[in-house]
């Protein structure tokens, strides 16, 4: 298992990042708190995946995409 992201190297990144790109305050709260959920998503991932089912019903993902080609009608 990949260790968890830390906040220091979290806060070293955020800080590189205002010096060198001069970011708002808002800008760079929002990528402190992303890249701290982003360090988790593995660890769930990683829970979640074993209990899992494969499916072999279509029709739902079927529906989704024809609905997703009648949408783009036009703008391709």
């Amino acid at each position: 298992m990949a260790p968890p992201v830390s906040a220091q190297l979290i806060d070293r990144f955020v800080d590189a990042l205002w010096v060198e790109d001069g970011l708002a305050k808002l800008t760079l709260s929002a990528y402190r708190r992303d890249l701290g959920l982003l360090g988790d998503v593995g660890e769930t991932l990683r829970a979640l995946l074993p209990r899992l089912e494969p499916k072999a019903d279509r029709s739902f993902l079927d529906a989704a995409l024809a609905h997703y080609a009648k949408a783009r009608e036009g703008l391709d």
